[in-house]
């Protein structure tokens, strides 16, 4: 698996019609389909930007959903 390209990590979030209700099925895909397994801050910005939050919003999202064991159900 190779690094995700800024161009593929937004078609993820316009996939999801760059919704803020779909931020977690976002995050969780980006996640899955990174060669990390993780939110790095590029990609948290990028979500950011894209959703309208702050990045901040974006990393307290993504603790909480970690904290909870949210994971991909495929």
């Amino acid at each position: 698996m190779c690094a995700l390209s800024l161009i593929e990590k937004e078609a993820i979030i316009l996939e999801n019609d760059a919704d803020p209700q779909r931020i977690l099925n976002i995050l969780i895909e980006l996640q899955f389909a990174s060669e990390e397994g993780y939110i790095d801050q590029e990609t948290a910005q990028l979500v950011a930007e894209h959703l309208h939050l702050t990045e901040a919003r974006v990393y307290e999202i993504v603790s909480v959903s970690a904290r909870v064991g949210i994971h991909d159900a495929s």
